[in-house]
């Protein structure tokens, strides 16, 4: 579900209480009934409350948000291999341009 779009901040994310909420607030701020701002502040710390404090239900939940970065379709084995080889190149790169201390 998409919230926030008519103030200029689309959020994705799964569809709970908090969507819910953006949903009808939304349809406020559309009849002018609240501000963008009354909005925006429904989601003040709703992201920590998803996330640290697992309360998903009244939290947000964010979904999708990397989905434009992917440019293929792999296997996860295949990811993983490739993600520890770019990570021992990095650590290659960064030991060269380190001097040695002994």
């Amino acid at each position: 579900m998409v919230t926030a779009r008519t103030i200029g901040y689309p959020v994705r994310g799964i569809k709970n209480k908090l969507a819910g909420l953006y949903d009808q607030w939304e349809k406020d701020y559309l009849a002018g009934k609240c501000t963008a701002m009354d909005v925006e502040s429904l989601g003040l710390g709703k992201l920590r409350e998803a996330m640290r404090e697992g309360n998903v239900r009244e939290g947000s939940v964010m979904a999708g948000q990397c989905v434009a970065l992917v440019e293929k379709e792999q296997p996860a084995a295949e990811i993983i291999a490739e993600v520890v080889s770019e990570a021992e190149q990095a650590a290659a790169e960064l030991a060269s341009r380190l001097p040695l201390r002994r």
